[in-house]
């Protein structure tokens, strides 16, 4: 690591309370390589001159991640403006994220979505397993649910008796008491769901039920962690839990 890093912070010291503010940003993983952007900038390889990311690198992430950064008051910072990184050349580090034979369907729940639920399953199916991700979806969330799946066709999912998390105000627990789930490409996405699921969504203008996170029910420390962490965030102030 070269010091002074690309963003001119002089010690470690520096480089550690700076980058703090970023971490929560990065288990959100709004894009795939928000994690490669923040390290060349902040810990940038020792090489006799700097490598910088490239300016479609930061295009990427700040696309990926400023709605997440705007929902909490956080504006895209004027220090990693990408107009200030070089165009793709030999010289800078570009996009990493591409993954070869994945679906359409799979891709789009990468991409800002151009029409209302079109990706809405793929989004909800690959989405991290992380605290943060938990706490941010929870907070967006109509309805919070701990089903088990009964079946599955390519666009719903029926569940059995549900156990309620979080309903918001307009939402009945009779709405949820055996849920279906409506989402296009939902199989396609999704692939077979079974057995315990945690889901959380909204509610359409057509009543229907439509998630936006799906993971299947884990008994891991750091899953019920992350529950109890979810369950207890003040949603009108999530970064602070």
């Amino acid at each position: 690591m070269r010091l002074p890093n690309l963003l001119d912070h002089d010690s470690m010291a520096e480089v550690q309370q700076q980058a703090r503010s970023w971490v929560q940003l990065a288990n959100r993983r709004c894009h795939p390589d928000t994690q490669l952007f923040l390290c060349s900038l902040f810990s940038p390889v020792c090489l006799d001159r700097p490598i910088f990311p490239c300016h479609s690198l930061c295009e990427a992430v700040r696309r990926g991640c400023e709605e997440t950064m705007l929902r909490y008051g956080y504006p895209w910072p004027d220090m990693v403006r990408c107009d200030k990184f070089p165009q793709d050349n030999d010289m800078c580090i570009t996009v990493q994220s591409t993954v070869k034979g994945e679906t359409a369907a799979c891709r789009a729940c990468h991409q800002p979505s151009t029409v209302k639920g079109e990706t809405a399953a793929c989004r909800a199916c690959h989405q991290p397993n992380t605290t943060e991700s938990f706490v941010d979806n929870f907070c967006r969330a109509d309805f919070v649910v701990r089903i088990r799946v009964k079946q599955q066709t390519p666009t719903v999912l029926r569940c059995k008796k549900a156990k309620v998390l979080k309903l918001r105000p307009g939402l009945s627990r009779k709405d949820l008491r055996r849920p279906a789930f409506h989402s296009a490409n939902l199989t396609e996405c999704c692939g077979e769901l079974r057995g315990a699921l945690l889901v959380m969504g909204t509610r359409d203008a057509d009543g229907h039920l439509v998630p936006t996170f799906i993971v299947p029910w884990k008994r891991t420390l750091a899953f019920r962690k992350s529950v109890r962490t979810m369950r207890r965030v003040d949603c009108t102030n999530p970064l602070a839990h």
